[in-house]
């Protein structure tokens, strides 16, 4: 599938976006007072103040966000040495990175600091990255962010010929082929004695597991990471002004649910809220 192919896709994260609509929203105001619909305008203008003003001050996005993170145990219990760690795409910062000649994280860099702790904490086992770059544009900058992610890990301290990389994988779907491909380089097949290693956020491990089962990659360990939540946490903790993390969560959230709305309609899950293989 070309980068071509994912762009209705592509385009259609962009429609889900809250602060898209904030957007709309504003210039359907401007609008309708250029056109003197000074009703409509105001309507519209009265609305848009009470939304930022309710995700200003409402974590909705956490609301959404926690069953997701609370899918699959934190710190799960590895008295199984693993066959593989396997850290899923994201984590890396591409563009920035490549304009500067930098290793520059961005906000799910977490999954690759885990990656690291998890390496050093069983030395010798192969890591695989997985993650290409969406570059439907030909921009130069989104080339070889993989193999810039390889050098993160090899810089950290884990041996070159224990890091691996797989460029395949655009979207979640499509790192089944990746991770199947280097298993079968290193003549692995994870195991209940030796099970693999998943690494990814701890929103979007639900449907990165669901992928994983889906295309028959068994005895996957989930190893969340990445958390956007606080577990337990008192209402009147989490009612204050923090309209832009609130509204990065709430996007985050709305994303992942369609996205597992979708990948359920499309066979990539056979759940709606995987919980493993």
């Amino acid at each position: 599938m070309s980068d071509l192919d994912l762009l209705p896709s592509k385009l259609l994260s962009v429609l889900l976006r809250p602060d898209f609509w904030l957007w709309l929203g504003l210039l359907t105001a401007l609008w309708a007072s250029w056109r003197g619909w000074r009703r409509l305008a105001t309507w519209v203008l009265v609305s848009l103040v009470v939304a930022v003003t309710l995700v200003g001050f409402v974590p909705v996005g956490h609301v959404w966000l926690a069953p997701l993170e609370s899918r699959f145990p934190t710190n799960p219990d590895l008295t199984d040495t693993p066959s593989a760690i396997v850290v899923l795409g994201g984590g890396e910062d591409i563009r920035t990175s490549a304009a500067w000649d930098a290793h520059n994280v961005s906000s799910a860099g977490d999954r690759i600091l885990h990656a690291i702790r998890r390496a050093h904490e069983f030395p010798g086992i192969p890591v695989l990255f997985t993650g290409g770059a969406f570059n439907a544009t030909n921009d130069p900058l989104l080339e070889g962010n993989a193999e810039r992610v390889g050098e993160m890990l090899q810089a950290s301290g884990i041996p070159p010929e224990h890091v691996h990389i797989g460029a395949i994988a655009r979207t979640t779907a499509e790192h089944p082929a990746d991770i199947t491909a280097f298993l079968e380089d290193q003549g692995l097949t994870p195991t209940t004695d030796a099970p693999m290693l998943l690494i990814t956020s701890a929103f979007h491990m639900p449907r990165a597991m669901g992928v994983l089962c889906t295309a028959g990659i068994d005895h996957v360990i989930a190893d969340p990471t990445d958390h956007r939540t606080v577990p337990g946490a008192r209402w009147q903790d989490t009612i204050r002004w923090a309209y832009a993390g609130n509204l990065s969560n709430l996007q985050l959230a709305i994303r992942e649910w369609v996205g597992l709305l979708a990948y359920q309609r499309a066979g990539h899950t056979d759940a709606l809220l995987p919980d493993g293989c």
